[in-house]
């Protein structure tokens, strides 16, 4: 498994941190998006399919987040410090496909290379949509996953 969400970066853009909000479940790879919670910006998963956001979470690298395993497979929780990017144009990132049994079509979880992905409801990618912002580079079969196991998959942005 690779050791980072972004696998090619164009330029070095600009790492953002914000609190992950309350009751927030964040993997590496998520899409994001910023709200006010107590008068204060937070990030979570994006709630709205096909959004817009191009925010993602990247695993935690200042400090290096302690513990076992891999990094990029840690998850925030409400309150942590979510490092994130936004992702540009011809970059390259490792975003988190959705499970197939959390969708309503499974079948939207089985991506091939060159597919168009947009965002789900809940922060993963899922193949088609209305507002598609992604290709597939490579395929993942995620549909017969369990619920919740996000994969990684190889995307850039579509031009």
């Amino acid at each position: 498994m690779a050791n980072s969400i972004f696998a090619k970066l164009l330029g070095q853009g600009d790492y953002l941190e914000y609190p992950a909000a309350t009751g927030a479940a964040i993997e590496p790879g998520m899409g994001l998006e910023r709200i006010t919670e107590s008068g204060e910006t937070v990030v979570q998963p994006v709630s709205t399919a096909d959004a817009n956001s191009t925010l993602i979470a990247r695993e935690q690298r200042n400090p290096p987040r302690m513990g076992d395993g891999n990094p990029v497979d840690q998850a925030y929780s409400g309150g942590d410090n979510v490092e994130s990017r936004s992702f540009q144009e011809a970059e390259e990132a490792r975003l988190r496909l959705a499970a197939g049994t959390d969708l309503a079509t499974a079948a939207n979880a089985n991506v091939s290379a060159h597919d168009e992905l947009g965002w789900n409801s809940d922060g993963t990618l899922v193949k088609g949509g209305s507002n598609p912002k992604y290709e597939a580079l490579e395929a993942v079969d995620n549909s017969a996953a369990a619920s919740g196991e996000h994969a990684l998959i190889l995307v850039k942005q579509l031009e």
